[in-house]
C-alpha cells in the first residue's frame, strides 16, 4: 500500500473520530482531532507524502 493511501486512510479515520466526538459533545477532543487532521492534510500539500503509484483520473 502506498504512503498516500495510508495517509488518506488516516484522514478518514480522524474524520470519523471527529464526528463521534461532536455527536457525544466532546468538543475539546474534536478540536484536537481537527488539528491532527490539518497536519495530515498539510503533509500531502507540502509534498511530505510520496505519491508513487498515484495516477489522477483524467
Amino acid at each position: 500500500m502506498t504512503e498516500l493511501c495510508l495517509t488518506i486512510g488516516n484522514i478518514c479515520k480522524e474524520i470519523q473520530r471527529i464526528q463521534f466526538d461532536i455527536e457525544t459533545k466532546q468538543y475539546a477532543s474534536a478540536i484536537d482531532r481537527c488539528e491532527k487532521l490539518d497536519e495530515l492534510i498539510c503533509e500531502i500539500e507540502e509534498g511530505k507524502v510520496k505519491l508513487e503509484g498515484f495516477h489522477p483520473m483524467r
